[in-house]
Formats: structure tokens, C-alpha cells, sequence
């Protein structure tokens, strides 16, 4: 009997509204499947509502995003990786009532020799999905380039109102690449990536859209990191928005890091007491966290989904929330305030053990 959890993909809606999307042991024909969590934000203390299964063999957490698909709410794109080491595509047009199931569609498999979850983005330019992961790259005289990213681009002019067409791109990029990416378009016009390498550092590359070549900034950050990273760019502070990093640590809670973006020389710091102690979030994690800027208030809260350890065979499906409008939370320090962050959280569901 073997146990595993993979972290949840969250996303906020056209309306406000969560979305999330969990791997779930579903039986021993289909393997693990991808689980749908929703909560209607529009109406006060309303539940997380489940929705069914779909999808096959998964075998990474999953990436979502909402794509900005003309004549709907917005389309939720997700890519997986499937049993074989291939990503897979899939999506839907959501319906935001209680009680509605959504129908997710199968798009095609692609990419080979995927290590980890992928990342993705939508272009800004075309609509296109934006794919990158951890693989292994073919070089000349049939050798393999291991611990490397690669990229692949969904060509949606191609099915415009159907799965898009998938196209390799870059073939290979990152130096001792030793996780799964997180990816965003940033405010800078940039692709931003992050990743943790064999030393258990986290790295940021970027890249201009339309450009052909990833550049590293900064130092080498983190530690005591035990997941992938995620990456995010909040509306702190002071209009220059910064880069939010958070990932897993040893210990099984979350640790937080900023980059100040009015700081010309962009430094990354840990948010810790002024005892300078790292401030942590959580208990018993077990994914990797999925981080968002909601929508909520002037500042935007941030909101986190974690899979945590329970006393039983099931596992929580944990979501965790600051308040950025807060007094105390609406400029963050090198050293912070006892109660900055001042995290909440609420139980989505239980999740049922992954065995094989």
C-alpha cells in the first residue's frame, strides 16, 4: 500500500469565484483521477461543492489556468502528467449555478520524458498556452540532456474553439534543474519562472514574450525547501507588485518569500518575527502549495491550498487566507510584526488515500 499526495491547482474566477483541482484515487481501472472543488464566492459563507472526476493515470499535481476565451466566462485549461511520462490536456466551459456538473473534454497527449507537473500561462498576445516542465532533452548522437526545462505552446488559432494544437518550442533551458517550474506573465511584459536546484535553491529566469533565450536573475534563495516552488506576482507594494514565492519546507508547513520590486537591486526575503524566525503556515502539509492574489479587498488576500495530514487514512484539503488590507499586514517587512501574516483557513474536504 503506497500513499501519496499531489498539490491541489487553484485559480479565481471571472466572478470571483475558487476553482480548485486535486489528484484523487478514483479505482484500480482509471487510476488516479483529477478532482474538482468550486466555491461560490458571491454568496456569503456558501460551501466548497465537489464535482465529479475526470481525467486518467495521473501522475503529477495539475496546472491550471483561466484562459481568456471570447463568448465565455472563461475557460478553464488544465495540463497534467499522465502514466507514460506525457502531458495531457484538458477543459471546460464552467457553469457557475450550485448543483451544475461541468463537463470537462479530453485534449491530446503530448511532450515525452516529463519529470514533473508542468506550468502553464496563457499568451498575452495570442491566446496561446503557454507549457513549461522538468525533462530531458534529446541532444545530438541519440544522447539525453537530463535536469533541464522544456517548453511546448498550445496553438489555439489552429482549433480556435476546440483543443489547440500542441507545438514544441524552446528545447532546452535552466541550469541543475531539480523540480517542477512555476510560471507567470509578469507586470514587466516578462515570463517568470521559478524552480529549486540540486542544492535546494530556488532560481528565477525571465524572459521577454516573443524573445528565444531564458536569463537568470538574482542569487539562489530558500530554504530547507521540500516541494516545488509556486510563484506569484501580488499588488504589494506600493504599485510595483511583488514577487510571492511559498513552498513546503522539512518540517511539513509553508514558508513565505518576497522579492521587493522598489528595491533597485530586487532582493529576496523571508518573512520572519522579529525574533527572526521564519513565519510558517500550516501543519502536516504534505503537497506542495497552490497560491493565488484573490480578488477580495483593495490589496487583493492571499489564498493557499494545501493537502495536510489527518489522523485517519484521509488527508485535508486545506485552504489558508491573509487579509493583505489588514493594518498590520498592508506593508511587508524584512521583520514582521507578531501577527503579520495573520493567516485563516477552513477545511474544502477530505481526500480519500492514493494507493496502487
Amino acid at each position: 500500500m503506497l500513499q501519496e499526495v499531489y498539490a491541489p491547482a487553484l485559480t479565481k474566477c471571472t466572478n470571483g469565484d475558487f476553482v480548485v483541482i486535486v489528484p484523487e484515487f478514483a479505482s484500480r481501472r482509471y487510476g488516479i483521477q483529477l478532482r474538482c472543488y468550486w466555491k461560490n464566492n458571491k454568496t456569503a459563507g456558501a460551501p466548497w461543492e465537489m464535482k465529479d472526476l475526470f481525467g486518467n493515470d495521473v501522475t503529477s499535481a495539475p496546472a491550471l489556468i483561466q484562459s481568456s476565451e471570447p463568448k465565455t466566462d472563461g475557460r478553464l485549461e488544465v495540463v497534467v502528467r499522465e502514466k507514460g511520462n506525457v502531458l495531457r490536456h484538458y477543459w471546460c466551459n464552467p457553469i457557475f449555478k450550485e448543483g451544475q456538473d461541468w463537463q470537462w473534454q479530453q485534449g491530446d497527449k503530448f511532450a515525452e520524458n516529463v519529470k514533473s507537473k508542468p506550468a502553464i500561462v496563457e499568451n498575452p498576445n495570442n491566446r496561446n498556452i503557454e507549457v513549461v516542465f522538468w525533462g530531458v532533452s534529446m541532444l545530438e548522437k541519440q544522447k539525453y540532456q537530463p535536469d533541464v526545462l522544456q517548453q511546448w505552446w498550445g496553438d489555439k488559432a489552429s482549433c480556435p474553439s476546440a483543443c489547440p494544437k500542441w507545438k514544441p518550442g524552446l528545447s532546452s533551458f535552466g541550469v541543475d534543474v531539480a523540480s517542477g517550474p512555476s510560471m507567470i506573465y509578469s507586470t514587466y511584459g516578462n515570463y517568470e519562472i521559478v524552480y529549486c536546484d540540486s542544492n535546494s535553491k530556488i532560481r528565477l529566469l525571465w524572459i521577454p514574450v516573443g524573445f528565444q533565450m531564458w536569463q537568470e536573475v538574482g542569487k539562489p534563495f530558500g530554504e530547507n525547501i521540500a516541494s516545488d516552488p509556486v510563484l506569484i506576482q501580488s499588488d504589494l507594494d506600493n504599485g510595483t507588485k511583488n514577487f510571492e514565492v511559498m513552498y513546503r519546507d522539512n518540517f511539513g508547513q509553508l514558508r513565505h518569500w518576497y522579492r521587493d520590486n522598489n528595491d533597485p537591486k530586487k532582493p529576496w526575503n523571508p518573512i520572519r518575527s522579529p525574533e527572526k524566525r521564519p513565519i510558517c503556515i500550516g501543519n502536516n502539509v504534505l503537497s506542495g502549495p497552490s497560491l493565488i492574489t484573490s480578488g477580495k479587498g483593495n490589496k487583493g488576500n492571499f489564498d493557499v491550498v494545501v493537502v495536510e495530514a489527518s489522523d485517519s487514512s484521509n488527508g485535508y484539503l486545506m485552504h489558508y487566507w491573509r487579509d493583505n488590507d489588514d493594518p498590520i499586514c498592508k506593508k511587508i517587512l524584512i521583520v514582521c510584526p507578531p501577527k503579520c501574516p495573520y493567516w485563516k483557513s477552513e477545511i474544502i474536504g477530505k481526500l480519500p488515500t492514493i494507493t496502487y
